[in-house]
């Protein structure tokens, strides 16, 4: 058993569809600069200089896998199941 903490991982996502990803600690504090406007035109991410312009938002694994999903076709029913593009859901029909 190790006492490693999982590190919470968040998506960047910069025009054009560049992913930069963070721990979700060095996520909240740029997003608190670009919501304070405290952050100039361009700020420094990993290595990386980026236009705050640029930037599409910060996401969640989660969003960005819904996200290819629905790109890819697919489609999210009220019962919370993806299914294909020309697929009918059939959830919550009774057998």
């Amino acid at each position: 058993m190790t006492n490693e903490l999982d590190i919470v991982r968040v998506c960047m996502l910069v025009r054009p569809g560049l992913e930069i990803w963070l721990d979700s600690s060095k996520a909240t504090a740029i997003s608190s600069d670009l919501i304070n406007n405290k952050a100039g035109k361009f700020i420094g991410i990993e290595g990386r200089l980026v236009n705050v312009a640029d930037i599409a938002g910060i996401f969640t694994p989660e969003d960005l896998q819904d996200y290819r999903r629905r790109e890819r076709g697919q489609w999210k029913c009220k019962y919370d199941a993806w299914h294909s593009r020309n697929e009918t859901c059939e959830c919550g029909r009774v057998h």
